[in-house]
């Protein structure tokens, strides 16, 4: 699990560590795209989106799309919106859309499952 300020990150069977020490996430059709950038999906809350969170989330899902080269545009992103906040899903928008992962064609579409538990 992953720490970051005041909350722990939930990752579930969805990310694969691969023989080089990578991390790799399935995608919706099975395939495996390894995450280049950064080197673990860990994703900070700023103390006002933290402050949103009252006590543990109910995990949730966040779909994303990876495009062939690899990037993730935030306006394929989506957070449930009845979960969280909407400067908890600004957030993490914006983190993932910074996320880089190995090219490959075609886009593809990538789920994984968060919880957020305050600490």
């Amino acid at each position: 699990d992953a720490k970051y300020r005041g909350f722990v990150k939930k990752a579930l069977d969805e990310w694969h560590k691969v023989s080089n020490g990578k991390v790799s996430l399935a995608m919706s059709d099975g395939t495996i795209r390894q995450l280049l950038e950064p080197s673990k999906p860990i994703i900070e809350l700023s103390e006002a989106a933290a402050a949103t969170v009252d006590g543990s989330t109910a995990p949730f899902k966040i779909t994303f799309v990876v495009n062939a080269d690899g990037r993730v545009p935030v306006n394929g992103i989506r957070i449930p919106s009845s979960i969280v906040s909407s400067i908890v899903r600004q957030e993490i928008a914006s983190q993932i859309s910074k996320w880089r992962f190995q090219p490959a064609s075609p886009d593809r579409q990538a789920i994984f499952e968060y919880k957020i538990i305050k600490q």
